[in-house]
């Protein structure tokens, strides 16, 4: 008996039955188009901030909401835009604080948002914090899922996005931006579009001065992508040295403005002794913080940047060398400082969701993927309950 014939459709008559099928449900949910998926990430996302934001509501007084929404670097950021930059320091119980350690690009969208929207600077900071942070997710899966597969980059994107920490893409803080134009910025210098990568950086510097430091991971990958002679004679080589040098322009425009407001460039570095805030040996302090007790802030702390240092590890096994650089410089940067606010600069950007996604069996797991997205959604009660509580170690 002769063996039946296999007959494989080549991939042009594939894709025309393909085009000629029906739309189904799910294909009206999950579009074939790469813009029309990350349309829906974007949504999806930001309907996850405003679902995040209505508990806040009902976890606290509705007729004070901007309150619990507005606490700690909220309002010197509130302050800025209602009034731009101090002249003398004048703030906190010894009156040596000044708003200059808080770089000027949120409140610069802010106070254009608050200018547009008829509700107040608090709201129009929570909208831009929103925004930017929903639209990381989509900038995850469209910048890496050519790297490491669209499964993996959709997983990173939605843990992202799901994050309790997303607290912190809520309210007015800077993460949200910061995280986005990081996320913009790496994955453009991925995909070689060096000078939206060299924009994306000159941004983020004007977010925070650990924006700066994002010249480390773009020297690893321009190294990786090009020969050391070929930044002498080609064009997206040059190109990748001119993302380098467009990195700082952010901080050293404000430094410039610092100079001129308040006579110091570097004011923003000299008012942080009104906090105490010096340097030390970033991994004693993570270990004495860890000998702490288990119910304390300083624990939490201490274990969010143990868990961020192991997420730098993945990633470097997984020879992603450049993210696992800046994940490694958002733990051991600010804890060399202490342990303030560990979890917050810890896990408000993508790199450590990209080393989730990279975990060895994960891809073959959808149990394990929904196992940790349930643990994050889990972990959504506690923060929320932890802010509107005013706990400190939400800080």
């Amino acid at each position: 008996m002769a063996d039946a014939k296999s007959t494989v459709a080549p991939p042009e008559q594939e894709a025309g039955r393909q085009a000629g099928r029906p739309r189904t449900r799910l294909s009206l949910l999950w579009p074939d188009r790469l813009t029309g998926r990350l349309g829906v990430i974007f949504a999806g996302a930001l309907l996850a901030r405003l679902v995040f934001l209505a508990l806040m509501w009902l976890a606290t007084d509705p007729a004070a909401f901007a309150t619990p929404v507005c606490r700690w670097d909220c309002g010197w950021y509130m302050g800025i835009v209602k009034g731009g930059y101090d002249l003398t320091p004048h703030a906190g119980a010894s009156g040596a604080e000044a708003n200059w350690a808080f770089f000027p690009l949120y409140p610069m969208l802010v106070r254009l948002a608050d200018a547009i929207l008829p509700w107040g600077p608090v709201a129009a900071g929570t909208m831009v914090s929103m925004l930017t942070y929903a639209a990381t997710a989509p900038v995850i899966y469209a910048g890496y899922r050519g790297q490491i597969g669209a499964e993996s980059a959709l997983f990173a994107a939605v843990a992202f996005a799901l994050s309790p920490f997303g607290l912190y893409g809520t309210v007015p803080y800077t993460e949200g931006l910061f995280g986005f134009l990081l996320a913009a910025c790496l994955a453009a210098a991925v995909n070689r579009r060096w000078l939206l990568a060299g924009l994306a950086a000159a941004f983020l510097s004007a977010t925070r001065i650990t924006g700066v430091l994002i010249v480390l991971p773009l020297m690893i990958l321009a190294l990786q992508q090009f020969s050391w002679r070929a930044f002498f004679y080609r064009i997206d080589a040059m190109t990748a040295v001119l993302a380098l040098a467009l990195a700082p322009m952010g901080a050293f425009l404000f430094m410039t403005f610092l100079y001129h407001h308040v006579g110091d460039a570097f004011a923003f570095r000299h008012v942080q002794i009104a906090w105490d805030r010096g340097m030390g040996n970033p991994l004693a302090i993570l270990w004495d913080g860890l000998q702490r007790s288990v119910s304390s802030k300083e624990f939490y702390w201490s274990l969010c940047a143990f868990v961020g240092l192991a997420a730098a590890g993945l990633l470097f096994w997984r020879r992603r060398f450049a993210e696992g650089v800046w994940q490694l410089i958002s733990v051991l940067l600010p804890l060399s400082t202490g342990l303030f606010s560990l979890g917050r600069y810890s896990f408000t950007t993508f790199s450590p969701y990209l080393a989730l996604a990279l975990m060895p069996g994960l891809a073959r797991s959808r149990l394990a993927r929904a196992a940790i997205i349930v643990a994050l959604l889990a972990g959504w009660y506690f923060v929320i309950m932890g802010w509107t509580e005013q706990a400190a170690w939400t800080i």
